[in-house]
């Protein structure tokens, strides 16, 4: 969805949320004072000072809003509950600015009727919000029903990502030479037609807008269908040829006028690579105090039972593709002919599933590996064996949260658009970890590598290093 539409919708919603705010103020005001529902005592109300604190009450509101991820587009119950915790926050806040501010009593029984005011008042605001929001999101995609030119990767994307209610246009099929007409490109959306028969498509099927979506087009074939669809009065859109590369990693300026396609880089820049080493020092010293007692137990017995050293050293390719020295707690035997991994992760790779597959689909791990020493499945099914990459953290070659860094052979099997996985630095755990970890195609979880990468936020690290307990501890991807 464009950005430029998700941006007014929170400037809608910032513009609702005020509106409850001040319904909520002054109808407490006026139940508490005027007393209508006979259960306080009559008074006039204290409008001055009330006022005063006005602007900092609905600041501390929208802030609580904000902080608990109110402007994010989510589900009605997820909504409520964080409604539930932006109140929270929002009492805490005030009842501590009180307790040190005494120049004004305020009324308990005001505070008694503002907080649940509040809370319906923006509940109600939101519910009406999405009502209408509904209702026009309906009416534009009426107006927004295309025609697929081509039945490529990009073609193939549009089609999946149309099943989503989100997505602002309505996909109605795709004209295309090489494919036969009738065959589903997506559930839903099939091949109507020739690029030639534009024309009487469109009118067939009350069409709107035409997606060149195949950048191989010839430019002669582009300038007929321009024109079709002038005759036609149909909007007509091109992909370009960069977009087939790298879909939605693509970002538009414009310079005096001229538009100028490039692709998104690494938000890992500059003062956020700052702040990301810092923690990841403050960290990573902090987990090798606390687990130290843990690596001890685990190097011993490794040495009992089996031969060999603790560690497990390797070369891996980490940010800008430089390689360093990776540490690992050893769970394998020793000796160990990597023939069977290689040819794993080329198929992993190259054909999107995993040589130990046992129908359930891709797993990143093989299945039931004999090399492991009787230690070794244990401390992967935990990850103790990742411990050491603390060093790695320490030494900067790795961060605590990045793409987990390949072996050089790994990479070699590479597409280019793989390789936007060194942006960054690598780390121990990741988001595409957490967010289905061997239940994921290597393709997805590269794209969510990228994703990551691209949209680097502190809290991001907080939230996904959350999560990898979960997943750890009781194998549980969100």
């Amino acid at each position: 969805m464009p950005s430029s539409y998700q941006h007014r919708q929170k400037v809608a919603l910032l513009l609702i949320d005020v509106l409850a705010f001040l319904v909520a103020f002054v109808s407490a005001m006026h139940l508490r004072f005027a007393d209508p529902l006979h259960l306080f005592e009559f008074g006039l109300p204290p409008w001055e000072p009330m006022l005063g604190s006005l602007p900092v009450m609905a600041g501390v509101w929208l802030f609580a809003l904000w902080s608990s991820g109110m402007y994010q587009r989510r589900g009605v119950i997820f909504e409520f509950a964080r409604l539930m915790q932006a109140l929270l926050i929002m009492a805490g806040v005030l009842l501590s600015v009180t307790f040190f501010y005494r120049g004004f009593s305020y009324s308990r029984g005001f505070v008694a009727l503002f907080i649940p005011a509040v809370l319906l008042w923006t509940f109600v605001g939101r519910v009406a919000f999405r009502v209408v929001r509904a209702r026009l999101d309906s009416m534009l995609r009426e107006e927004r029903r295309v025609l697929l030119i081509g039945a490529g990767p990009v073609a193939e994307h549009f089609a999946l990502e149309s099943r989503n209610p989100a997505f602002p246009l309505v996909i109605v099929g795709a004209l295309d030479d090489q494919r036969a007409v009738g065959e589903e490109l997506a559930p839903g959306v099939k091949i109507l037609g020739r690029p030639a028969d534009l024309a009487e498509v469109a009118k067939a099927h009350d069409i709107r807008g035409v997606v060149v979506t195949d950048p191989k087009l010839p430019h002669t074939t582009q300038l007929e269908l321009l024109e079709q669809a002038l005759a036609a009065h149909l909007e007509f859109q091109v992909v370009p040829s960069a977009y087939e590369l790298m879909l939605d990693r693509v970002q538009m300026h414009q310079v005096a006028g001229v538009p100028l396609l490039g692709v998104r880089r690494g938000n890992i820049q500059g003062s956020n690579r700052i702040v990301k080493r810092a923690f990841d020092l403050v960290a990573a010293t902090t987990l090798l105090v606390l687990v130290s007692p843990l690596m001890a137990l685990v190097a011993l017995a490794i040495k009992l039972s089996s031969k060999g050293p603790i560690l497990f050293s390797q070369h891996r390719v980490g940010e800008n593709g430089r390689h360093f020295r990776f540490f690992k707690f050893r769970s394998m035997h020793v000796d160990n002919d990597d023939t069977v991994h290689r040819e794993y992760v080329k198929k992993l790779i190259t054909e999107g599933a995993a040589a130990g597959a046992d129908g359930e689909g891709a797993i990143y791990k093989i299945a039931r590996d004999p090399r492991l020493i009787p230690i070794g499945a244990f401390i992967r099914r935990y990850s103790v064996d990742e411990l050491p990459q603390l060093f790695n953290v320490l030494k900067g070659d790795m961060s605590l949260i990045g793409p987990r860094p390949p072996i050089p052979y790994e990479v070699e099997a590479y597409r280019e658009w793989h390789r936007r996985r060194f942006d960054g630095p690598p780390g121990i755990t990741g988001l595409w970890q957490v967010s289905g970890r061997n239940r994921l195609s290597f393709d997805e979880m590269v794209k969510l590598d990228i994703e990551y990468l691209e949209n680097w936020s502190f809290s991001t690290d907080l939230k996904i290093l959350w999560r990898t307990m979960g997943v750890v501890l009781f194998d549980r991807a969100y």
